[in-house]
């Protein structure tokens, strides 16, 4: 587990600084091992959906750049 954290990191850092062009190949990079780590906890890619709605639904979501510190 200690290595796929380490992995959406760099995934994550590599989307924060890549030009406008790549943010969608660096989004699917950091979505697949999101995906790998939900495959770790023994869940499928239907639970880390469900979880994140769920969270939308209960505290909103990020799309409007709004969000409480």
């Amino acid at each position: 587990m200690d290595a796929l954290l380490d992995k959406v990191l760099e995934e994550a850092n590599e989307l924060a600084s890549c030009p406008p062009e790549q943010r969608l190949e660096e989004a699917a990079d950091v979505y697949e091992v999101l995906l790998a780590v939900t495959a770790t906890l023994g869940l499928d890619d239907e639970a880390l959906w469900n979880k994140a709605r769920e969270k939308r639904e209960q505290r909103g979501a990020f799309r409007d750049r709004i969000w409480l510190v």
